[in-house]
C-alpha cells in the first residue's frame, strides 16, 4: 500500500506499487499491446511495471524509462516461464498482474506470479 494511504481495499482506492504485464508471445501482437502498456503507465504513474515476455519480443518493450523493467523468459515451455516469473518477483510481490494473451499458459504464469489481483480477458 502506498505511503499515506489509509483504509481497506474495499473502502479506498490505492495505487499498486508493483505491476506485472504479461505480454503477447508474437511480435505483431506485442506491438499491438504497446498502447495498453502505455495506458497502464499513464494510469499508474507511481507504480513500477515489470513486462514478462519472450526474449524475441523484449526489444519492443525496452526503452520505457526507469519505472519499466523487461523480464525475458528463459527457455521455452510453460513451466520454465512460470517458475522464472515466480523467482523474479520483487520483495513485496506483485500487486496486480495484467494478462494480455488469453491463453492457458499465460494464465498459469499469472498464477505463478502470486499477484494479489490478476486481470485479463476470459476466453470462451
Amino acid at each position: 500500500m502506498k505511503r499515506g494511504s489509509t483504509g481497506s481495499s474495499t473502502t479506498c482506492r490505492r495505487e499498486p506499487d508493483e505491476l506485472l504485464f504479461i505480454a503477447p508471445n508474437w511480435l505483431g501482437d506485442a506491438v499491438m499491446a504497446t498502447p495498453l502498456l502505455r495506458s497502464l503507465e499513464e494510469r499508474f504513474p507511481e507504480s513500477r511495471i515489470t513486462v514478462a515476455c519472450r526474449a524475441y519480443v523484449a526489444a519492443v518493450f525496452e526503452g520505457g524509462g526507469e519505472r519499466r523493467r523487461v523480464f525475458a523468459y528463459p527457455g521455452d515451455g510453460v513451466l520454465p516461464r512460470a517458475f522464472s516469473v515466480a523467482r523474479a518477483r520483487p520483495p513485496g510481490g506483485f500487486d496486480v498482474c495484467f494478462v494480455a494473451p488469453p491463453s492457458f499458459a499465460s494464465a498459469l504464469v499469472a498464477l505463478a506470479s502470486r499477484a494479489r489481483r490478476r486481470i485479463g480477458r476470459a476466453r470462451l
